[in-house]
């Protein structure tokens, strides 16, 4: 994979350490039309960051097999990935170089470059800003150096969303219904996509 140098100061955290229990198989790598859900998510965001960041988890060594000997990639064990996704928050923040970040979960892979072009195309006023659809707020975030330090230093028990809301945040309008598509279950694919999704 090639990262764009288009845009050097993003960098981009694709959350992926869950049992993905609901679903029934691992995620992260169930092949979705000839490639695994991962390689979405990856479509998504490395075109416009130039630090890719991904947390793994359960499975671990079966992620760190598939992306053995890319370079681009920075591929980063979370050791209490069974207390919650916040946790894999906080490892990947711990990674990040970059003053501003995207946060997208391997739940969500399939999300329009446009949108990440328009999340970080917009003008910085300090905010976290949340990509919108019809009202509704979706990932990925994109988040600062106030919720970098505000995140290394919460609990483990805590939930990005209600960092994200006790901070100064906005919600920013895309046309893409992709930010809210939750493929927690196979059947989410054949909802969104038809029975020959799977």
């Amino acid at each position: 994979m090639q990262l764009a140098s288009e845009i050097e100061s993003i960098s981009c955290v694709i959350l992926s350490a869950g049992f993905s229990s609901r679903f029934g198989s691992f995620k992260a790598l169930y092949n979705f039309r000839g490639k695994p859900l991962i390689e979405y998510a990856l479509s998504s965001g490395s075109p416009f960051c130039s630090e890719i960041i991904i947390v793994g988890g359960h499975n671990f060594e079966v992620l760190e097999s598939y992306f053995k000997g890319e370079k681009d990639i920075i591929l980063c064990k979370n050791p209490g990935y069974e207390k919650g996704m916040f946790t894999s928050v906080k490892v990947g923040t711990k990674h990040v170089k970059n003053a501003r970040f995207l946060v997208l979960p391997v739940d969500i892979p399939f999300v329009e470059q446009n949108t990440i072009k328009k999340l970080i195309s917009f003008p910085e006023t300090g905010k976290v800003l949340i990509p919108s659809y019809q009202g509704k707020n979706g990932h990925p975030v994109l988040l600062n150096e106030k919720l970098k330090s505000i995140i290394l230093s919460a609990d483990d028990n805590s939930k990005l969303n209600s960092l994200i809301k006790s901070s100064e945040w906005e919600a920013i309008d895309v046309e893409d219904p992709m930010i809210i598509c939750d493929i927690n279950k196979k059947e989410d694919l054949i909802n969104n996509f038809g029975n020959y999704a799977i």
